[in-house]
């Protein structure tokens, strides 16, 4: 399933595999090298290839926007790349991994708002109250942690 969903960028079912917890062994070589976190789960992959197939679209809707803006099979284009977005719920998802508990969800997640921030016409789905606290919780869980590793490194703990 998650083969033909990879191979075809099938969003719809990489997002049902976006919560599955299946434990997963992956070559070392593969992700070591480009990945901050290892992927443990299915639902870690799948989120990987979601920003894959995210950036991908991206880059064809926003160099779209800049010479085509006004080409209706652009517009097409674009229109379907945010029902797809939206129908799918992949903000809402990515406000949810921003919270989650493991690390490549969150590492993701933000590599998909960096991705989304290349169009000016998604910054605009963007900018509703819940997606914009969600990444305020996350960068404030920075600050959080930078207090906890200072109190630590000063009492040498």
């Amino acid at each position: 399933m998650y083969s033909n969903a990879n191979k075809n960028d099938d969003l719809n079912t990489l997002i049902l595999l976006y919560e599955n917890e299946s434990r997963i062994n992956l070559d070392g070589d593969l992700y070591n090298n480009t990945w901050l976190s290892k992927p443990t789960t299915l639902g870690d992959v799948a989120f990987i290839q979601i920003f894959k197939i995210i950036q991908k679209k991206i880059k064809e809707v926003s160099f779209g926007e800049k010479i085509h803006y006004n080409d209706e099979s652009f517009q097409s284009k674009y229109d379907k790349f945010v029902n797809d977005i939206t129908k799918n719920k992949i903000i809402e998802k990515v406000c949810l991994a921003l919270k989650s508990g493991t690390n490549t969800k969150k590492d993701v997640a933000v590599l998909i708002l960096l991705e989304f921030v290349h169009s000016q016409r998604i910054i605009k789905i963007l900018s509703n109250e819940e997606f914009l606290q969600a990444l305020i919780d996350h960068a404030n869980s920075f600050k959080k942690n930078s207090n906890i590793i200072s109190y630590l490194n000063s009492n040498k703990v």
